[in-house]
């Protein structure tokens, strides 16, 4: 009995010291993003018969070491738990898409700020955040699944409405802006549907069905002059919706009720965005 709670608390106290290192190595690269900038270069792509430029910058590379970060740090956490087996790749990657919005979203609003007290903050926010979203991703790995998944489903909402905006803002291509979309969609999505029981591989089926239809939904939102913030608040909505009502479908609590209150928050929804037009 001793031996097992001391493994607990070992296991915790492990995991709790590479938490703060992830923490600080985030909000470390995120100062550094803020005061070095790094030289880019442009890259020529040719797809669906057209030519594409994409600058690959400063803060492109930034993205990438942020990236690698974040995804090898949350591993390297997961993996200090009670699991009979390693996490395989697409486990792994289920819980990616949380943390690596928040730091993509800090990231961009750090491009916008002047005043180095401002970006010290954010960084400094964004690594605590992170460290608070991997607790309750671990939390929702073993034990404790309602309250932790309740928590992690507001913040990727919340969190799923600020990227939809930002990216939408943008302007870019159909291509460009609904294939951001469709991948930023699809990983909020494994955030959400990873503790429902299912394998990983239906987790990660479903969750690129929402992807692909948020996609498809931002192309046909290209066309119109909809506000940034009417189109982010129906992306939202219908992510919400979709989301949601799979989410339902994969505890098997689905029903008629179900559906119909995810309806009401669609049109809920479309009406808001409408207003905001």
């Amino acid at each position: 009995m001793h031996s097992s709670d001391d493994r607990d608390t070992l296991i915790h106290q492990v995991r709790a010291r590479q938490m703060a290192a992830l923490a600080a190595m985030v909000a470390i690269t995120l100062t550094t993003a803020s005061f070095v900038r790094l030289p880019g270069r442009t890259v020529l792509l040719r797809a669906l018969g057209s030519e594409i430029s994409y600058e690959f910058s400063g803060a492109a590379q930034y993205t990438l070491l942020l990236g690698g970060i974040v995804c090898s740090g949350l591993v390297a956490v997961l993996r200090a738990g009670q699991r009979a087996r390693s996490l395989t790749f697409a486990e792994a990657a289920s819980f990616w898409g949380l943390p690596l919005q928040v730091v993509l979203v800090a990231l961009s609003v750090l491009d916008q700020l002047s005043w180095w007290g401002f970006q010290i903050g954010i960084a400094v926010l964004t690594g605590m955040l992170l460290a608070i979203i991997v607790a309750l991703q671990t939390q929702s790995a073993e034990r404790d699944v309602s309250r932790a998944r309740l928590m992690l489903n507001a913040i990727t909402y919340a969190l799923s409405l600020l990227v939809f905006a930002a990216i939408y803002a943008m302007r870019l291509r159909s291509m460009l802006s609904a294939t951001a979309l469709a991948v930023s969609a699809t990983l909020l999505s494994a955030e959400l549907l990873r503790d429902t029981d299912t394998p990983i591989s239906q987790v990660w089926g479903w969750s690129a069905l929402v992807g692909l239809l948020i996609g498809e939904m931002t192309w046909a939102l290209n066309y119109t002059r909809m506000s940034t913030r009417s189109g982010a608040v129906l992306l939202l909505a219908a992510f919400y919706a979709l989301s949601g009502i799979i989410q339902q479908h994969l505890w098997r609590r689905l029903d008629r009720r179900g559906a119909i209150e995810f309806l009401i928050a669609l049109l809920i929804g479309v009406a808001v965005a409408s207003a905001l037009a």
